[in-house]
């Protein structure tokens, strides 16, 4: 489906409440795999900058999580059953939420506040660190964070799952087509209006705050859009060990991802990886807080996310063809 140079660098980018932003994590449904990505709490200089969006002001579809009555991501937070603690409910009553990355249609999100682009915004150190590993036009972000499942809920997915704990999965991805270093590189209203790096006032702050955008496809030869989401949580998506499920810092990967001259920046130590008696895969031991992985593209990266987005085609290719 893929080839090596459809891609240049790939970054894997934890994006999503944890424990120190939001105090807490994402909920997903066990039993049909559908997700909320929760974003964080914007800081509080950060709200004096940003396009601002309030946590109720971000509503979603009524049905989407059965059995969760919700009207928006406020209401989520304060849901019984997701269990959330005071200090996160006071996070996101106090503070604007920072919803980024955009990555086309929201299966979340109702039509009212959904939006069809895809945008990062990154800033500071994590993005000094992008710029020295040369992530750019062509460059592919896999997005991920970790989920709680909701209790109660009968376990579908076919992996063992800790409901305090959850594990990290992969949700979403955005080649880079086109960069945004200043409001003059954007031009679609929605994107500087409603996103919280599109601002005059935070490219003035931050010197190096940079948006990237989504190409239009993944590839020339692919129908696959340039950003998306994956439409649920499933075990191919899956970075957390299933071995060692109740500790979702350890992820089993791929093989391809312990060859020494191409770890993923800040997994370059030999001591994080352990090799498994099956020799597709290893284990890795991850930062609980790291948010830029970066590495460059290989044929068994290729095969790998080929796979991927193979098995969830015909719902993606779908909604791009209509």
């Amino acid at each position: 489906m893929f080839s090596v140079c459809d891609f240049t660098n790939i970054v894997l980018s934890r994006k999503g409440f944890d424990s120190a932003s939001g105090y807490g994590y994402s909920p997903f449904d066990p039993t049909t795999g559908r997700y909320i990505v929760m974003p964080i709490p914007g800081s509080k200089s950060e709200q004096m900058l940003a396009n601002r969006t309030r946590y109720e002001d971000l509503k979603i579809k009524q049905t989407y999580l059965p059995g969760i009555l919700a009207k928006n991501l406020k209401d989520i937070v304060f849901a019984k059953e997701l269990g959330y603690s005071r200090r996160t409910k006071e996070e996101i009553t106090s503070n604007f939420a920072h919803f980024d990355p955009w990555l086309g249609p929201c299966p979340w999100l109702a039509e009212v506040v959904d939006h069809c682009i895809g945008a990062f915004g990154q800033v500071n150190a994590a993005q000094g660190h992008l710029e020295k590993n040369s992530v750019g036009v062509g460059s592919l972000f896999l997005f991920f964070s970790r989920f709680i499942p909701i209790r109660g809920r009968e376990n579908q997915i076919g992996i063992p799952l800790d409901y305090k704990k959850g594990a990290y999965f992969l949700y979403g991805w955005l080649k880079v087509g086109r960069i945004a270093k200043g409001m003059s590189d954007i031009q679609d209203e929605q994107l500087r209006f409603r996103h919280p790096h599109a601002t005059d006032a935070y490219f003035a702050k931050y010197k190096n705050n940079t948006i990237y955008l989504a190409d239009t496809l993944l590839s020339n030869k692919s129908v696959i859009e340039g950003c998306g989401y994956f439409p649920r949580l499933r075990r191919e998506l899956l970075l957390s060990s299933v071995r060692y499920y109740q500790t979702p810092c350890v992820w089993e990967l791929p093989a391809f991802f312990n060859q020494p001259e191409n770890r993923p920046t800040y997994l370059q130590k030999a001591s994080r990886w352990t090799l498994q008696e099956n020799p597709n895969s290893c284990l890795v031991t991850v930062p609980a807080r790291g948010q830029e992985f970066v590495f460059r593209s290989s044929p068994g990266f290729v095969a790998w996310f080929s796979k991927i987005i193979e098995e969830s085609k015909l719902i993606v290719a779908k909604r791009v063809m209509t």
